[in-house]
């Protein structure tokens, strides 16, 4: 039996509903945008996948399938995780729920255990580059040095790459080069100063993209230091990975990146301060810094 074709022409009407999110079969659920704030909120919420369910309860005019996208099931907070748990506990009939995720481990189990996963290889960084660009003037104009920076931070995730073009996100990456650029020196005001704006209620996505963005970089650090690989870091990353790892002894840094790890997921669990975490986490870097150069 021959396959059905996934390929549709432009001037195809389903393609076109599709395309302006018309399709009666159709629910894309998204981080709503916050009037107030002029910006994206940091999470779905219960009410966003709530409202998904009113598609599960119609009948398509054609009788063909009904599709819902959450994108991404990562930006779920716990209420909208149990709510899309419950539907997936009863599946309707003729229906598919799309979760796109960038860490799957993140999400419930129970989530997880109800679905087939489908890997994707990673977009290469000229289609990043070129996604950024399309989304020029929606509340996204970066400089090409930004842009640049972005498209290799992304690592290929062209969801990653709109989220961190949001103006939280670049902050947290500027915080963190210049964070990693004092050492082994870290000047203790401006670690206090950093530990204390991130731990603001309004800078809860900026922590985020900051937490993610330092374990990434002590990852690639860490396999800078033993492969010698790097190009494909942003200019100041790497510049920052090439003068901290002259040094042969990573022992030091192996431990920071075990305890930074381990700490951040502790805090989650047991919800502990941010303040005092950040300020651990950066002195631990110091620490790490120091003795591998005197090694």
């Amino acid at each position: 039996m021959a396959q059905p074709a996934l390929e549709l022409p432009v001037n195809d009407i389903v393609f076109q509903q599709v395309a302006a999110r018309s399709h009666p079969g159709l629910k894309v659920v998204k981080r709503p945008y916050d009037q107030k704030k002029k910006r994206l909120k940091t999470e779905i919420t219960v009410d966003e996948i709530r409202a998904m369910h009113s598609i599960f309860n119609t009948t398509t005019v054609d009788g063909g399938w009904r599709v819902a996208v959450i994108d991404t099931a990562d930006e779920m907070n716990r209420n909208a995780a149990n709510a899309l748990l419950k539907l997936l506990e009863e599946p309707p009939a003729n229906s598919a729920i799309i979760l796109i995720s960038h860490h799957p481990g993140k999400l419930l189990p129970t989530i997880r255990s109800r679905c087939r996963m489908l890997q994707f290889k990673p977009l290469n960084e000229v289609d990043v580059a070129r996604i950024l660009d399309e989304h020029s003037g929606t509340g996204i104009d970066l400089t090409p040095d930004e842009r640049a920076t972005i498209t290799r931070l992304a690592h290929g995730s062209a969801g990653k790459a709109l989220q961190l073009a949001s103006g939280a996100g670049l902050k947290a990456h500027e915080n963190l080069m210049s964070l990693l650029e004092s050492l082994p020196h870290l000047d203790g005001a401006k670690a206090h100063k950093l530990a204390e704006q991130l731990n603001r209620r309004d800078a809860r996505e900026e922590y985020n993209f900051f937490r993610q963005l330092l374990c990434e970089w002590l990852n690639s650090f860490v396999r800078f230091c033993t492969t010698g690989e790097g190009a494909h870091l942003p200019k100041r990353d790497f510049e920052v990975c090439q003068r901290l790892g002259s040094s042969v002894n990573l022992e030091p840094w192996l431990e920071v990146w075990e305890k930074t790890q381990t700490s951040f997921t502790q805090a989650d669990i047991l919800n502990l301060d941010k303040r005092q975490l950040l300020l651990t986490v950066f002195f631990q870097l110091e620490t790490a810094a120091k003795q591998a150069q005197k090694s």
